[in-house]
């Protein structure tokens, strides 16, 4: 369970977040300002998606999306290429961006792609043999820590996992010191948004304290993103407009389904 502001992740039915994907500081603004007209718990401002992000007064437009969103929280990811997103960055300047947009009071949460600056498998590889992690990335989250809370994350849009590597994944995050821990995987049949969704229950069963978002992509992952308490998940993502990610829905469909369900899950 985490406390951001008024809004608690864990507890209840799963938060809403919704991504801004704009590239220019008008319209970025002025998609803050239908973020609050439409419910959305969370919102995630994608700097990836906007034009010389580095060389912005971010500062100021920092200020002016929190003064819009009037009390929502406010997530800051920059996604990489290599992860889904549009972000070119080598690892030293996706480090000094986030840095920069951690120590700024406006940002709430931050993003952070654990396996950015190393290989998946031999790191992965290493943490399930010996239970190593590498010593840059558990000195960088400290950094970002000091600031805000952390969101490790990990993306694939070509596959998924088996439900050993899933689980290694999220504890792999949990062990770097991220206060939440995002996993999105990319299925190819009905059979992997089920080993998903069974991975993160049996993952929560060992008293895992954090929370934990965690979604199939694509329009065969859908359900995934709609029933997120029933296996564990505590945010779900959905579009206002464009997606940021395939199989994202439409909020206004999404939360009436995500109610019915909490309230009859509550019925029992």
């Amino acid at each position: 369970m985490l406390r951001i502001g008024k809004l608690i992740l864990g507890e209840g039915m799963p938060k809403i977040c919704a991504s801004i994907t704009e590239e220019d500081r008008k319209s970025v603004i002025a998609s803050a300002d239908i973020m609050v007209q439409k419910r959305v718990d969370l919102v995630e401002w994608r700097i990836d998606y906007f034009k010389n992000i580095e060389n912005e007064d971010v500062e100021d437009i920092l200020k002016r999306i929190k003064r819009s969103l009037s009390g929502i929280p406010l997530l800051i990811t920059y996604r990489t290429s290599r992860e889904g997103g549009k972000g070119d960055m080598d690892v030293e300047n996706y480090r000094q961006l986030l840095l920069r947009f951690a120590s700024d009071s406006n940002t709430d949460l931050i993003d952070y792609e654990v396996f950015n600056n190393h290989d998946f498998s031999a790191e992965l590889g290493a943490f399930m043999s010996e239970q190593l992690v590498p010593k840059d990335t558990l000195d960088f989250i400290a950094k970002l820590k000091q600031h805000v809370p952390v969101v490790g994350s990990y993306h694939n849009f070509h596959t998924s996992h088996d439900k050993e590597t899933i689980i290694a994944i999220l504890s792999y995050m949990d062990s770097l010191g991220c206060d939440i821990l995002k996993e999105a995987l990319m299925p190819k049949s009905d059979k992997d948004v089920l080993t998903l969704m069974d991975a993160v229950s049996d993952f929560k069963l060992t008293g895992i304290q954090k929370p934990v978002i965690a979604m199939s992509m694509g329009g065969i992952g859908a359900v995934s993103r709609v029933i997120g308490e029933t296996f564990g998940s505590d945010v779900t993502f959905a579009c206002v407009g464009g997606q940021s990610a395939p199989g994202q829905i439409e909020i206004s469909k999404l939360r009436p389904l995500m109610e019915a369900l909490h309230n009859f899950r509550n019925q029992l």
